[in-house]
């Protein structure tokens, strides 16, 4: 499951809109909160089950957290199990960088 989220990271920290909100030597913790620069992290999450994907966008259960880290309205979150696969997680990341190309080309991405 770890492996599954800094493989994830790795995939998605080239892409400037997308910021994620992981400590980069987090103790084990299988679990990336993750938001696209000026998208609601439900219309996010929305695109993904379109596209095949099932993460939660909220607040999930942390309200202070969100206050603490300026997520108000919350985040996106990703959470594999030991079900999932390397290939899930190269599907999912391609699927985000995708949709913030879409978002580029109607200007729905702030910079």
């Amino acid at each position: 499951e770890e492996h599954l989220c800094r493989l994830f990271i790795k995939k998605l920290s080239s892409v400037p809109e997308i910021t994620i909100y992981r400590k980069k030597n987090a103790s084990y913790v299988p679990i990336v909160s993750f938001n696209i620069k000026g998208v609601p992290p439900e219309t996010v999450a929305e695109y993904l089950n379109e596209h095949g994907f099932c993460l939660r966008a909220g607040l999930h259960c942390a309200p202070l957290a969100h206050e603490y880290n300026g997520t108000t309205e919350g985040t996106v979150r990703f959470a594999p199990s030991m079900f999932n696969s390397e290939m899930e997680v190269l599907k999912l990341a391609a699927a985000l960088k995708k949709y913030v190309r879409i978002l580029k080309s109607e200007r729905k991405v702030l910079n």
